[in-house]
């Protein structure tokens, strides 16, 4: 069975991956967790070049740190995943990504709560 987990950061992504992971019963074949980090906005991008690299390597950044979080919890329940990361609209890229997947499991972000690590665009 090949699985999509997406993460955000956020304790919702996670309590569905680790829910998803137990109904599964057996280990899945193939896991790919993708975390969809914020592109810069041309209006953002007021620090010219330099401010555009700079808000580029600082996003990147932190989305792998929220992916690399994300595949430490699954690896304590013995799930190798593999990593994506992409930028721009999460949605449009679940959308994108799950046609090719036999399950996609994403978890709702809360509107009442902010992790430090998750991403969220509007």
């Amino acid at each position: 069975m090949k699985i999509l987990m997406a993460t955000d950061g956020s304790v919702h992504a996670s309590t569905a991956m680790l829910t998803a992971t137990r109904l599964l019963g057996e280990k899945p074949a193939e896991v790919d967790v993708v975390s969809v980090g914020p592109e810069l906005a041309p209006c953002l991008a007021g620090g010219g070049a330099r401010g555009h690299r700079e808000y580029e390597k600082k996003v990147a950044g932190q989305t792998q740190k929220t992916l690399r979080a994300a595949q430490s919890i699954l690896a304590q329940l013995h799930v190798k995943t593999h990593g994506l990361v992409e930028f721009g609209s999460p949605a449009d890229w679940l959308l994108k990504l799950s046609p090719t997947y036999d399950l996609t499991v994403v978890g709702a972000y809360g509107v009442h709560e902010r992790d430090s690590e998750g991403w969220r665009t509007n």
